[in-house]
Parts: C-alpha cells; structure tokens; sequence
C-alpha cells in the first residue's frame, strides 16, 4: 500500500471490533432497526452486512482521527485475525511523507519513550520484534524507513503529546458523527426497510 509520496500507518488505539464499543454500536443499530421499523432482531441480525459496516467505521475512524489531530490521513484497510486470543482488528491509513517528516522530531520526546516501553517491551507469553530503547539502531534509521508499527509508535507519541488522555482522545473519535454514524451503512439495499 505504500507509494512514493505515502507511507503505511496503523493507527494507533484503535480498540477493535470484537466485544468492543464499536461491535455494540453495530448492535445498536440493528435494535434500533427493529425498534423503528418493528421486525424481528434474529432477522435483522441475518440481513446485517458486519464487514461492510465495518469498513465503513474503520474508514470513519481514520477521518475522525485525521479531524483531531490535524494530520491528513487516507483510509487504507482493516485488517482483522483469525483469532482474537492474541490480537484485535486493525486500522491501516496512508499518510504523507511529508507529514512524517514533521512528526520526526518526537523520536526525542518522553511520550515517544513511554510509548516504546509500553509496547515493545517483551514479558512472559509476549516477545517484542522492536527495540524498546530510542536510542537503538534501528530507531536511528530515516523515519521515511519505518514501517506500520514504528510510524505507529510515531502517531501515538503525537496523541499523548497533544491529547494528553489517550482514553479520552478514543472517545472523541468514537463519538465523531464520521465514527458513530457509520454503522447504518450495514444494511444491504436497505433490506431493512424494504423486507
């Protein structure tokens, strides 16, 4: 997904879609589907596109994170696992080169050291591929080097640095109208309302 003037992001706490407040605003809609329209939830349930809703709230995630932040971010995928016992879904954005290369300077900043710390420091049952120190060698390389999770890294150290509360920063974007409103585009032709 990477071009000559983007590079691969993944965004950030982004909490996923399994037993998560975004797998109940999808619940939520189909409720209140039945609700207004009075049919059966199990049937609601069968006539729900869940991939298509949510791809719609994964690219509503990147706009209402773009709208926070200031940084200009293109939707790329969500990409979910097989299992959720080790991982969750994910959000993957393009984000310019340049807009890269003016968050480099918090490679020195105390969030970005909390932030390595935090994520990539292997304990029992997990074992980090990415150096927890910022002075390690790889961190030294061209940020326009790195991949998905260190530009990662790089986004969050601008949340914490920005937002402060990165709880707080996931409820602003879970209650944009780009986010919330996402789920009503689940329903195949508006099967809902024809059926």
């Amino acid at each position: 997904m990477k071009t000559q003037d983007k590079l691969e992001v993944s965004l950030p706490f982004f909490g996923g879609f399994y037993n998560s407040e975004l797998s109940d605003l999808m619940d939520r809609e189909i409720e209140q589907e039945a609700e207004f329209n009075g049919k059966e939830v199990e049937y609601l349930y069968g006539i729900y596109n869940f991939k298509k809703a949510m791809e719609a709230i994964s690219s509503g995630w990147v706009q209402a994170f773009s709208q926070e932040t200031g940084i200009p971010l293109e939707y790329g995928e969500v990409s979910s696992p097989k299992e959720y016992n080790f991982t969750t879904d994910r959000v993957f954005a393009l984000i310019p080169v340049s807009e890269v290369l003016k968050l480099e300077s918090l490679r020195a900043t105390e969030e970005f050291k909390t932030i390595l710390r935090q994520w990539f420091t292997s304990y029992d049952g997990f074992i980090s591929f990415y150096d927890n120190d910022p002075e390690g060698e790889k961190w030294q390389r061209p940020v326009v080097e790195w991949d998905h999770n260190e530009l990662s890294a790089l986004l969050a150290a601008f949340v914490l640095r920005n937002h402060g509360d990165k709880d707080k920063f996931q409820m602003e974007l879970f209650d944009n109208p780009a986010v919330y409103e996402a789920a009503q585009y689940g329903w195949e032709a508006d099967a809902a309302v024809v059926a």
